[in-house]
């Protein structure tokens, strides 16, 4: 008991704060007392998750209806009286969970687990979408369409060191945003923060999906070293929460080792740091522009201003700009 405990991390519902948690530390604590174990606590650190809830439906007649029952409004399908509806915490007396396999037949385990972990804050009480279900299933899909496109550049792409200060900007854009998702994701995890390292990870997609197709459209050679590192590390980034698709794409890569024995990226430092910002530029709070500028230039109010109303005048149509709202480093919004 004292090599293998006490335990790392416990993570467990608040219900479970008296029976599981409470008697283990008073347990833990006797044992201490008595001499037997040399640690006070039986868990290092805890984390309290939130509940999954979902719409449930109960009739006065026949109880608890599972929602999969109900096939036009909020009436019961055996007597068509109208029923109590409410939102609460899946659970089998009231019959409003959803069964994982019942994802997993349409969407497959890698959309389930990712939807899972997406769905919002894990400490937080969240309402499950069968909407946000199948974005997570378009997500998988884009990145399998990214990396079966350019599986032959990735596979034939020389292993090189990557300098920034050598990159064009478009390249150096990329190499930004890689590097950045790396590091973004590798604190979420540490954090808990499951739903926005999924997000990261999405974003990182998008730039890539915006820098093949930018190349492309521009008739310019992509740079094949970065894409192949690019593409290597989303899909590690992604191993932990979908792994089934990213054991398949790191195989089509080339790989023949399993993606689950390989070390977990790592960022460039120097990469997070950028000599230019991107600045949103809207009108009445829609996006209208972008520019690029110096990133001492980006915390400068009235310069970002100045550059934004020159940049987007003829988007005005001649009409007054009554107020600028400007955030720095991020976006100018001109209201008219």
């Amino acid at each position: 008991m004292n090599a293998w405990l006490p335990v790392d991390q416990y993570v467990g519902g608040i219900e479970h704060a008296i029976l599981h948690l409470l008697y283990a530390r008073f347990v833990t604590k006797a044992m201490r007392d008595m001499g037997l174990v040399r640690f006070d606590e039986p868990f290092k650190r805890l984390f309290t998750q939130g509940m999954i809830t979902h719409v449930a439906y109960r009739c006065k007649q026949h109880g608890w209806i599972t929602p999969g029952e109900i096939k036009e409004g909020d009436r019961c399908p055996r007597c068509d009286q109208a029923l109590h509806v409410e939102v609460a915490s899946m659970s089998k007396s009231k019959k409003n969970g959803i069964a994982p396999t019942e994802i997993i037949e349409e969407y497959g385990t890698d959309t389930e687990r990712l939807y899972t972990l997406f769905m919002g804050p894990p400490e937080r009480e969240i309402e499950w979408s069968a909407e946000g279900v199948r974005g997570g299933f378009r997500f998988l899909n884009r990145l399998w369409a990214l990396v079966q496109n350019y599986r032959d550049v990735v596979k034939d792409a020389p292993e090189a060191k990557i300098a920034g200060d050598k990159l064009n900007r478009c390249d150096k854009q990329v190499w930004h945003v890689l590097n950045e998702k790396i590091h973004a994701v590798t604190e979420d995890f540490n954090k808990f923060h499951f739903n926005t390292a999924v997000a990261a990870t999405m974003e990182l997609s998008n730039a890539l999906q915006d820098y093949t197709t930018a190349c492309e459209e521009n008739q310019h050679d992509l740079n094949p070293s970065l894409l192949k590192q690019a593409i290597e590390n989303i899909i590690l980034l992604v191993s932990p929460i979908s792994p089934f698709i990213a054991e398949e794409l790191w195989r089509i890569v080339g790989h023949d080792t399993a993606v689950l024995e390989e070390n977990w990226p790592r960022f460039n430092p120097d990469a997070l740091e950028r000599d230019e910002k991107t600045i949103v530029i809207q009108i009445n709070g829609k996006l209208r522009d972008q520019m690029v500028v110096p990133a001492d230039i980006a915390e400068d109010k009235s310069e970002l201003e100045k550059r934004a109303r020159e940049q987007v005048q003829s988007r005005l149509d001649g009409k007054t700009v009554r107020k600028v709202i400007v955030v720095p480093g991020k976006l100018v919004n001109l209201v008219v």
